[in-house]
């Protein structure tokens, strides 16, 4: 296209948020119409990992990950609303979505389902799951709160040699080929997904 440019804008520091985000991994935000959603991974407060040598866990399969919630209107500074979901609290109070549903709690990872024809109750998606589980499993949900599973088997399980990668969902990481592969898979509707292959 003529007369088009990409050009990166300088950052502009800002002062620290008062209520922000919790740091931490598979945290996950979603702009939905004027808000944010965010769903990231934590700890049951007063969690006490196994000390062997150094801090470790216990890979996807840790009883005190959680999944929580936040919204934002700005994405700068976050509330985190009493869900009363589960009687689990994190760091910030209620706002807990899943506890105890080991290994969905290690990688649960939702995404906004935009395309035509999609059911309202079905608005958003996640997959979750590890090797445990036989690959990932989906989730739906209305309001990016309350979740069920789509179906019990997982919906991505294989690995495939590298093709030419296509502008798919979801991109997943996987022990693959090599360690930390990268994957993506094209999603179709009702929750099938095309074979993984290797970024």
């Amino acid at each position: 296209m003529p007369d088009v440019a990409f050009r990166l804008h300088a950052p502009v520091k800002q002062a620290p948020a008062k209520s922000p985000l919790p740091s931490g991994p598979y945290g996950t935000i979603i702009k939905d119409g004027d808000l944010y959603r965010a769903h990231y991974r934590s700890d049951i407060p007063g969690y006490e990992r196994d000390v062997v040598g150094a801090m470790t866990r216990n890979a996807d399969n840790e009883p005190n990950e959680i999944t929580c919630y936040a919204e934002s209107r700005d994405g700068i500074e976050w509330t985190f609303p009493d869900l009363g979901i589960t009687e689990i609290r994190s760091s910030k109070g209620g706002n807990v979505i899943l506890a105890r549903q080991v290994p969905f709690t290690h990688n649960f990872t939702p995404f906004l389902d935009t395309r035509p024809g999609v059911g309202p109750d079905a608005k958003y998606k996640a997959l979750a799951g590890s090797g445990g589980t036989g690959g990932l499993v989906a989730f739906k949900s209305a309001d990016g709160i309350h979740w069920s599973k789509i179906q019990d088997a997982p919906v991505l399980q294989e690995i495939f040699p590298p093709e030419r990668p296509s502008p798919s969902i979801p991109r997943t990481r996987s022990s693959g080929p090599r360690p930390r592969t990268a994957m993506s898979s094209l999603s179709a509707p009702r929750a099938r997904w095309s074979p993984q292959r290797e970024n």
